[in-house]
């Protein structure tokens, strides 16, 4: 997972520093849509999770703090480690952050249509910690 995570930085350096949220959006779908069909798989996502972390890290400090999050402070605190951070182990444990969060017509793939949703929602604070 240290590996995806470290490719996804390294991707991002490359990328200009002025991409808006819809391009980044369209840019983070690419890179989990590893065979290029235009649809996002479970495995494909399992693999590139650390992908959406650094979407959702604007510091780019791959922890998230809760103003990136846009959670609750209880939200928050019910899923963020000691250190009061969501580390990528915390993270992927947000229901919000799960395969099912973002299939959300459950065909077992992930449209763009649904990944840009779905992101939009946890920007937005729209998605509770709970999920769906």
């Amino acid at each position: 997972m240290i590996r995806i995570i470290a490719m996804s930085v390294a991707l991002l350096a490359l990328a200009p520093v002025a991409i808006g949220a819809e391009d980044r959006s369209s840019q983070f779908f690419r890179e989990l849509d590893s065979d290029g069909d235009g649809m996002v798989t479970e495995e494909e996502f399992s693999l590139g999770k650390g992908v959406i972390l650094y979407m959702l890290d604007t510091n780019h400090d791959l922890e998230l703090q809760r103003k990136e999050t846009k959670l609750s402070a209880e939200q928050f605190a019910q899923y963020a480690g000691a250190d009061g951070t969501l580390d990528g182990g915390d993270f992927f444990n947000l229901p919000s952050a799960r395969f099912s969060a973002f299939d959300q017509d459950r065909d077992r793939k992930i449209s763009r249509d649904e990944f840009r949703k779905q992101v939009a929602e946890i920007r937005s604070g729209q998605q509770t910690a709970e999920g769906r």
